[in-house]
Order: structure tokens, then sequence, then C-alpha cells
């Protein structure tokens, strides 16, 4: 029979990583504060017919789409409204081609837009990044003194039409600034008219041609695990 005895207790009870040679944390969740809002800009490119504003027909080779914004349907270039600054904190994406992906900013002063960002994804490859610092405005404009654009570019660089999608998730903050407004303006997928709604909307048939489109509702997002 093994011979039992006591042991001094040492420590909290935590493993010992003191000597790892490297470690990740994985973000379990997104917690908006009250000055901030949440943003999608994606792009799916699919053969498969959809309502959603987002998804469209496959990429043609050598061509390129702008980002859109989810919740409008509109393309970018987004408007960064001054008062606020913009921080992209998560991005994902996978095709059938190589794609190009690249990030235009436009600076408080001229030429205008600028390329901040150029990555280039292999076909058949998923891509996941959380807490990026690809791009935000606030190294550049901290204070969201004036108004900017920011551009986001999916091109084809692969050998046939390109099937998959991209998105980015952004924190729009308002620094000392009044909130935004509670409408939105969307666009209709199928005949390209634009009109304004309220802001938690989310399926539109559509004034002019009657065809429903389908936008994410991201107003009442507050937290996510």
């Amino acid at each position: 029979m093994a011979e039992i005895f006591t042991v001094e207790t040492r420590g909290v009870g935590k493993p010992d990583y003191s000597k790892a040679v490297s470690s990740a944390r994985e973000r379990a969740g997104i917690s908006a504060k009250y000055n901030q809002t949440l943003l999608i800009f994606a792009r799916t490119f699919s053969a498969v017919a959809s309502l959603t504003s987002w998804v469209r027909a496959p990429l043609a080779i050598a061509g390129s789409e702008h980002l859109m914004d989810v919740a409008t349907g509109l393309a970018m270039p987004y408007t960064i409204p001054a008062g606020y600054t913009l921080t992209f904190v998560e991005s994902e994406g996978s095709h059938t081609e190589d794609i190009a992906m690249d990030t235009y900013y436009e600076p408080a002063t001229p030429p205008g837009l600028q390329l901040a960002v150029c990555e280039r994804f292999g076909s058949g490859l998923f891509i996941y990044a959380q807490e990026i610092s690809a791009f935000t405005s606030t190294t550049l404009d901290p204070t969201g003194a004036t108004a900017h654009q920011i551009d986001v570019i999916l091109t084809n660089l692969g050998g046939g039409a390109a099937q998959g999608g991209t998105s980015i998730l952004a924190i729009l903050e308002a620094v000392g600034t009044p909130p935004l407004p509670n409408i939105k303006t969307v666009k209709c997928k199928h005949c390209g008219f634009e009109h304004a709604v309220p802001l938690d909307t989310s399926t539109v048939m559509c004034p002019e041609c009657g065809l429903m489109t389908i936008y994410r509702n991201l107003s009442r997002f507050r937290g996510s695990v």
C-alpha cells in the first residue's frame, strides 16, 4: 500500500505557461460601447440567385468590385463622418481564385484616395484575422476633425470567374459628436434605386421596381459572445 502524506499547497491552481514559446488568445465576442456602431463591409460572389444585397454574380477574370455596406446595399467608398473614427477589427474571406484586396483612404489633404493596405489571397484558402490593425483612421485623424472616405476593392487575379466572399467588420466610434441619424439610405440591388428608410429596416420592397432586397440590420447590435 502506497504511503499517504500531506503536502503544502502553493500557487492559485492555474497552469504554468511560463515556458511556453508562443500562445494565442481568440476574442470571444464584441461589446459595443454607447458611442460605437458596428459596420460590416462584404461582398459574396455566387451563381446562386439571392435577394441579399451583398451577393452578386461570380467575379469575372480581372474584374474588380468594391466591398458593400451590408446594412444599406451601397458600395464603397464609405464616408467616415466628421466627428467619428473608423477601425477594422476583423476580416475573413475565401475564394475559388487568387484575389487582391486593396484598401484606400482619403487623407485630410489632396490628392484624394491613396493606397493604404495591399493584400493578396491565394485561391482555396480561408483567411481569418481578428483584432487586426490593417486600417484605422485614428492614426491619421484621431479627433475626427473632418470627414474621410475609405474604400476596399477586390480584384480577381485568377484564370476563371471567382466565387466566394470577403467581409470586414469595423467599429465606427463617435468622438465628441452627436449620434448618427435614425434613417439610412439603401440601394435596390435590382434597379439601383436609392431611397431613405428607418435605420432598423432589413427587408425592403423597392418603390421603383417593386422587387425585394434584404439588408442586415445592425442598429440594435450591442454585443456578442
